[in-house]
């Protein structure tokens, strides 16, 4: 099945005004699928393909001869060498839109595309889908447990009955696969027992010491295997807010697995409803939200910064939207209804300087959009939609 993405539009138009464009993002988000269908009538090769990485490795003049009018390099940091050899052949072409290419791993494929090929490539990061690139995949309406549970994998949406292997699979994969290629880890097991422990730890302030100390591993190992994470384009570390203001504030990272339907399997759970009574619920719902307005800024290269604002006195905010001079405070709640608890941390940080007097939003679990004096509160169903994401000048 072919879905519509969001970041379609995008490449398409990046493809007119560069040689190349390059997808990047996890495994199984969808980058080829993307690429195949903007290039159907142009050659596809894969560098998992043992042949073609190795005559990509041997001899790479004779590799790019097979794209005499361009095409589509899956996997291209299987064999990053070869970059420098595009930039000779896109060079001596000088035509827009001859090739794209793919990478899962995000970080060492853009050292050398930084090396190689800077002005000559547009970077496209393809995160799984968002909730409503998924909604094309479902005739009943979902609610957001199912939502959470299931998370944004193309390949779950087509075949929803087989979460649980498949997200299984998907770990041993990338833990194979990715794991293995960029780090030393003497028992996978080990680093899978790191992965069901940050997993618990999503949505709240990073001690890595202490991550450290709960698995018996030093700091550091424990600052590489999050690298490693964020690398395979799983997880993010949010920025907290502090410039410009004397208040003590946390100065830690927030982390977040970057899809709800694998946090919810390394949580354990089988079943959306499970969600519910987890004591985590919270922080799974508001993992989702993040991700949600990650997807949003990324799939449309949008120039918005995310933070989120803790005082030690406890005052905080989920979540700080900076387009320039612009902000707009986001409190995250998973309950239905609208309380008069919502909007405490909204009304605390309203004379802050930066941050007060301009828009607040609330996003909660509950159906309806509600206009208050205090902020505007947001259904999850209309997240997107709601952050004028389409804004090219502030954050409506």
């Amino acid at each position: 099945m072919v879905y519509p993405r969001f970041a379609e539009a995008l490449i398409r138009k990046r493809l007119k005004q560069f040689p190349i464009v390059a997808i990047t993002g996890p495994r199984q988000s969808g980058k080829t699928t993307l690429a195949k269908k903007i290039f159907f009538k142009k050659p596809y090769r894969t560098l998992e393909d043992p042949d073609q990485r190795s005559l990509a490795e041997e001899d790479p003049k004779a590799f790019l001869q097979q794209f005499p009018e361009g095409g589509i390099i899956d996997e291209v940091q299987r064999v990053p060498d070869l970059l420098s050899y595009l930039q000779g052949v896109v060079d001596g072409r000088q035509k827009k839109g001859e090739f794209i290419l793919t990478g899962s791993q995000q970080f060492p494929l853009l050292s050398k595309i930084t090396q190689s090929l800077a002005g000559r490539i547009f970077i496209q990061h393809l995160h799984p889908m968002e909730y409503l690139e998924t909604k094309a995949f479902y005739l009943h309406k979902r609610s957001w447990e199912e939502v959470v549970y299931q998370g944004g994998f193309p390949s779950v949406q087509s075949q929803p009955e087989v979460v649980t292997p498949w997200m299984n699979s998907y770990i041993t994969t990338c833990l194979e696969k990715d794991i293995r290629d960029l780090i030393r880890v003497k028992s996978l097991s080990d680093y899978q027992r790191f992965l069901q422990v940050m997993a618990g730890r999503s949505g709240q302030i990073l001690n890595l010491s202490q991550v450290g100390s709960d698995l018996g591993i030093s700091y550091h190992t424990v600052q590489e295997w999050l690298n490693v994470l964020e690398v395979s384009g799983l997880a993010y570390r949010l920025r907290p807010y502090y410039a410009n203001i004397t208040k003590r504030l946390t100065k830690s990272v927030k982390f977040y697995f970057l899809d709800t339907g694998l946090l919810c399997r390394l949580l354990g759970m089988t079943s959306s409803k499970q969600i519910l009574t987890h004591p985590l619920k919270g922080a799974i719902f508001e993992t989702w939200v993040v991700s949600e307005v990650l997807k949003g800024i990324h799939h449309r290269d949008l120039s918005i910064d995310l933070f989120y604002y803790h005082e030690q006195s406890g005052v905080e905010v989920d979540l700080l939207l900076k387009n320039g001079l612009y902000w707009k405070r986001i409190e995250i709640k998973s309950g239905q209804t609208v309380h008069p608890d919502f909007f405490l941390n909204l009304l605390k940080t309203d004379r802050i300087p930066d941050l007060g007097g301009g828009p607040s939003t609330v996003v909660y679990t509950g159906e309806e959009n509600q206009d208050r004096s205090k902020a505007q509160v947001v259904s999850w169903r209309k997240l997107t939609e709601m952050m004028s994401f389409n804004s090219s000048d502030k954050i409506a």
